[in-house]
């Protein structure tokens, strides 16, 4: 599955693992994380990554997007007591890995502005595969995220969320090539992502 053209896929891996897990800090892992990957972009798409973000709008998708984004804010709210692990709490683990007070409202704005599209670029920019299955790319790219995930939520809710994730990585995929472009896949990314701060900023101020 791994070769020498798809080896970069593990730089989020080696990011989490000593970001992390090594210096308890996110701030390395984002750091470490997005200079990989804005060095392959660089590489491997040049100027053509701003033509793949402007391209492949679609108002329909946008829509849906908007819809995926309200109903898993308000997903979060009726299943967080039941998703959650009981032996930590969220204020305990943005306060270890330094993501607490102002560093928190920074990092929250940081990735606002730039992880969907550079997420976007790198997963579906830089690897090719065939969009109309579901390819090695879209299982690493949902296996990153479960090194953090497994932190917070149970085990079995993971698993749920890693094949929820790969499904997503898939949906970008395909629409990438219907639409010819990466502009509805940003937004439907950053859409995810809103709804993501969104629900946690919820859930730690209890509503």
């Amino acid at each position: 599955m791994l070769n020498s053209t798809n080896l970069p896929v593990m730089i989020p891996y080696l990011a989490i693992l000593i970001g992390i897990y090594g210096f308890q800090n996110a701030w390395v892992a984002v750091g470490l994380y997005y200079c990989g990957t804005v060095i392959l972009i660089s590489k491997r798409l040049g100027i053509r990554s701003q033509d793949l973000i402007g391209s492949g709008w679609s108002w329909k998708w946008a829509a849906l997007s908007i819809g995926m984004m309200i109903a898993i804010v308000i997903g979060a709210m009726i299943l967080w007591n039941q998703v959650q692990r009981t032996d930590v709490s969220l204020e305990e683990l943005f306060s270890r890995y330094d993501l607490d007070g102002r560093a928190g409202i920074l990092f929250c704005v940081i990735a606002l502005l730039i992880n969907a599209a550079v997420e976007e670029l790198f997963w579906r920019g830089c690897f090719q595969s065939n969009p109309h299955r579901l390819s090695g790319g879209d299982i690493f790219f949902a296996g990153y995220h479960v090194l953090v995930l497994w932190m917070v939520a149970q085990w079995y809710w993971v698993l749920l969320f890693f094949i929820g994730l790969v499904l997503f990585g898939w949906m970008m995929r395909y629409l990438k090539h219907s639409l010819r472009g990466l502009g509805t896949v940003w937004f439907a990314h950053e859409m995810a992502d809103l709804a993501i701060i969104v629900s946690i900023l919820l859930i730690m101020n209890n509503f």
